[in-house]
């Protein structure tokens, strides 16, 4: 059950919230306790960190609260393997499926480059049709 009453209060400095944890009781402070061998939990609450971020932190002391011990990485976090798909799309071709100019091509677009072209573009369109030929134009 919910009863909607603010917790913590900080305040915005830049784009961090300061928060004093020393004035709030501990009973109130729940959502902030972790079994002392609970490694992925403290992954998921740190913004998916990487074991050997978490290793650093807690090795250093850089965060207060956090259990020094050893962060392994037995396995792949589920929201970590979707996120950076680590999985690939579609399975690498053994042979070459085309046989003519034109029959497949690659597009990239990069941008916005700190620089403008010429003509004002800010964006950058690379095609290229597999055959050592590629056409970049600019736009805007």
């Amino acid at each position: 059950m919910h009863n909607k009453s603010t917790v913590l209060y900080g305040p915005r400095i830049d784009n961090i919230y300061a928060v004093n944890m020393d004035s709030i009781s501990s009973n109130k402070l729940s959502c902030f306790k972790a079994s002392l061998d609970d490694t992925w939990l403290w992954h998921r609450r740190l913004g998916h960190a990487s074991m050997h971020t978490l290793e650093k932190l807690s090795k250093l002391d850089l965060a207060h609260g956090l259990p020094s011990y050893k962060f392994e990485k037995d396995h792949i976090c589920d929201a970590c393997a979707k996120g950076k798909q680590v999985h690939s799309s579609f399975k690498p071709k053994k042979c070459i499926s085309t046989s003519r100019p034109l029959e497949l091509l690659h597009i990239d677009l990069c941008g916005q480059i700190p620089v403008r072209s010429l003509k004002g573009g800010l964006y950058i369109l690379v095609t290229n049709d597999c055959a050592c030929f590629n056409w970049v134009s600019f736009l805007k």
